[in-house]
């Protein structure tokens, strides 16, 4: 089911950098782009409007703006796609990136952040980069080389999974477990 779609999801806001996807699209002209995001903050609209100005400059024609997709629209396009992109942005942790692991979209990430520590690197330290050209390259590299895309798209899943809500709770309860243990034994001495 998956398609040579790359999806990037994210708030249409000034400081995400989506600027850099459309570059990455017009150096990969065999995929196709999709940038998923909400119009909720003040400035989306201009940002909105950059974008399809830089599409129209850079007569890019693989690149698809959707605005305020709805969680039934966001699952299909991560059950299509085969590359998650994550643009030219610091993310703290990126539930996007992991959400488009856990679909088996590969992500190609920003090599700083808890995106790419917390997410990517865990997969393949091939995934990051730090300039647009890298990330165009790793694209075409993961869409040309089904082999490798299929590796990584397993991995992929393998690593999102570290984030599910029981692994999660059983490591708090771990943590939990050993400060009180601690505890009661600083109290004992």
């Amino acid at each position: 089911s998956k398609k040579g779609l790359v999806l990037t999801v994210s708030r249409y806001s000034p400081g995400k950098n989506l600027w850099s996807v459309i570059y990455v699209a017009s150096k990969v002209p065999d995929a196709h782009f999709v940038i998923a995001g909400t119009t909720k903050t003040p400035d989306s609209n201009k940002v909105i409007g950059q974008l399809e100005a830089l599409v129209d400059k850079l007569r890019v024609k693989n690149v698809t703006l959707e605005r305020d997709v709805p969680r039934r629209r966001l699952v299909e396009l991560y059950e299509e796609a085969k590359v998650y992109l994550h643009p030219l942005y610091v993310e703290h942790f990126g539930i996007a990136i992991a959400e488009g692991a856990a679909a088996g979209a590969v992500p190609v990430v920003y090599k700083d952040g808890g995106g790419w520590l917390d997410v990517a690197s865990r997969i393949d330290p091939m995934l990051g980069y730090t300039v647009v050209d890298e990330a165009a390259a790793i694209v075409g590299s993961l869409l040309r080389d089904g082999g490798l895309w299929l590796k990584l798209s397993r991995r992929s899943v393998e690593v999102a999974r570290d984030f599910s809500w029981d692994n999660y709770k059983r490591r708090l309860d771990a943590a939990v477990r050993e400060a009180y243990e601690l505890k009661r034994r600083s109290s004992h001495s």
